[in-house]
């Protein structure tokens, strides 16, 4: 996907929904959104993000439905990219640094251990 195709706000929305149920329907997004616009707003929505590539519509059971154009991990991906872009510069360090640093954020000693392990994984694959 092209990060130069940003989304709007409704359109993020729509493709969480989309995400989330792997396969949805007008009616079914229009009725897992807050405060949803109209059906022929979503369609037209729809017709936006698909433009954009970010959806395929197929029929199934007789009915139009859409699906992710990117698998899920690829979406995860990319949101992550734009989060640190957006929040923290582009850097990783700077993220991770502000989640340990977080009381808020409670990391039990299971968690920091496991990311201690992921971290020295990925030194030893040669990744980071």
């Amino acid at each position: 996907m092209e990060d130069e195709q940003k989304l709007s706000r409704r359109e993020r929305q729509i493709m969480e929904v989309v995400h989330r149920f792997g396969t949805a329907t007008v009616r079914e997004i229009t009725d897992a959104l807050p405060d949803p616009p109209t059906e022929d707003s979503i369609r037209a929505i729809l017709r936006i993000l698909e433009r954009k590539g970010r959806l395929v519509r197929r029929e199934t059971s007789g009915k139009l439905a859409y699906i992710p154009a990117e698998t899920p991990d690829s979406a995860r991906r990319s949101a992550l990219k734009r989060v640190l872009d957006t929040f923290f510069g582009g850097s990783l360090d700077a993220a991770v640094a502000t989640f340990l640093t977080d009381e808020e954020a409670d990391l039990s000693p299971e968690e920091l251990s496991r990311l201690a392990a992921r971290i020295e994984s990925a030194r030893k694959e040669g990744v980071a």
